[in-house]
């Protein structure tokens, strides 16, 4: 809204934007410095002098607006806050996480015989023993013990499919640790279950498969020959369970081994400089006032130079 006022020396009207409240110039008319009145209370323009044949104008009134609040500066040498913190990833963890889920696709069965030969991964672990099972169920008389067996076999390998846990959880926790490091957040326990998926998978089957009875009816046992059936297991594994093995290890140290998050470094705010209106206009012609000298003396005849000729003294 503009702001209409008059000089106080000469009353030539101005009619000037609010944005120009409290600032200083010099007045066309007279010369002499005016200073914008303020928006916050209501300025009525000075009587003009009467001209003949002229009606003076009413005095128009301006409606107040609420000046925008500004915070005060900061003093020199105060410290902004703290910008985002943020971290480095955690490469062990994200090392760990590759390498179990690399490992789960590469072959944990390895069998090379002249009658059979297999490699299956991980992932095709579940799939192959149901096979099996499947074939195992056609061949074999309905009623009979090792049918019911069977069946309770197949029933329970389903449990196997929780295997599929070791890439998924490794995944999303591998995810979440990229998208986590720029904001500084540190996620512990999604790396905890991540690394602890190969656990979780083998506690599942082994409960699962847990007082399987045998045909005759009693429960099934190792006996003496647990020897013999680790050394053929250990003969029997492919390279990428101990591929997984390394990453379950890596992955387990991750959880320990986070980057603590550090924040950016603060800026300092510098003191803003005092706020202050136009000065004054000088009028054309006239020389610009020393705020420091005065007026000049008059300017006299030069003292005499040695070796050259005498000038006349000034006569008073």
């Amino acid at each position: 809204m503009p702001l209409e006022f008059d000089c106080p020396h000469c009353s030539h009207h101005y009619r000037v934007a609010d944005t120009n409240a409290g600032k200083r110039f010099a007045c066309k008319q007279c010369g002499q410095p005016v200073q914008v009145p303020g928006p916050q209370a209501v300025v009525a323009p000075a009587q003009r002098p009467a001209v003949p044949g002229r009606v003076a104008p009413a005095p128009r009134a301006v409606a107040p607006r609420p000046a925008a609040a500004q915070a005060a500066p900061a003093p020199y040498g105060q410290q902004a806050p703290e910008g985002p913190k943020s971290r480095a990833p955690n490469y062990v963890f994200l090392g760990g996480a590759v390498a179990m889920t690399l490992g789960f696709f590469l072959p944990w069965i390895s069998i090379d015989l002249v009658i059979v030969k297999m490699n299956w991964g991980g992932y095709e672990l579940p799939g192959k023993f149901m096979e099996f099972v499947g074939l195992a169920e056609k061949m074999t008389d309905p009623g009979t013990p090792e049918y019911q067996q069977i069946q309770d076999i197949k029933g329970r390998g389903t449990f196997l499919y929780s295997m599929y846990l070791i890439p998924l959880l490794c995944l999303a926790a591998g995810i979440e640790e990229l998208m986590a490091f720029k904001k500084g957040r540190n996620f512990w326990w999604l790396r905890a279950i991540a690394a602890a998926s190969p656990i979780i998978a083998f506690i599942t089957v082994m409960i699962a498969f847990s007082g399987l009875s045998e045909p005759g009816g009693g429960a099934s046992s190792g006996g003496g020959s647990g020897g013999g059936d680790s050394s053929m297991l250990f003969k029997i594994l492919g390279f990428g369970v101990w591929i997984s093995l390394l990453g379950f290890i890596a992955a387990t140290a991750g959880i320990f081994t986070s980057p603590k998050p550090k924040s950016a470094q603060p800026a300092m705010v510098r003191r803003p400089r005092p706020p202050g209106g136009p000065r004054p206009a000088i009028a054309a012609g006239s020389a610009a006032p020393s705020p420091k000298a005065g007026p000049r003396p008059p300017a006299g005849p030069r003292p005499p130079v040695r070796g050259g000729p005498k000038l006349p003294r000034p006569q008073r």
